[in-house]
């Protein structure tokens, strides 16, 4: 299943790929970004997710993306 955007959350960013995907890795906390959807504003981290399960992880300033899953 495909959860859609997350972006970080208490206010951090990432200035690359390699910080962004050791945050996910390292089970911090993001926010789920889908305005449509009724999980808009949750907070989720890698350990939530199943591990066939994806996310379009956003940083820099939200202008770049990478596609991660959750754990195996």
């Amino acid at each position: 299943m495909h959860i859609g955007s997350i972006i970080p959350a208490y206010g951090r960013d990432y200035r690359n790929q390699k910080d962004a995907k050791q945050a996910w890795a390292d089970g911090k906390d993001f926010i789920i970004q889908n305005f449509f959807s009724p999980d808009d504003g949750r907070y989720v981290s890698i350990n939530d997710i199943g591990p066939d399960d994806t996310a379009e992880l956003r940083y820099s300033n939200l202008s770049k993306v990478i596609i991660v899953k959750g754990k195996k």
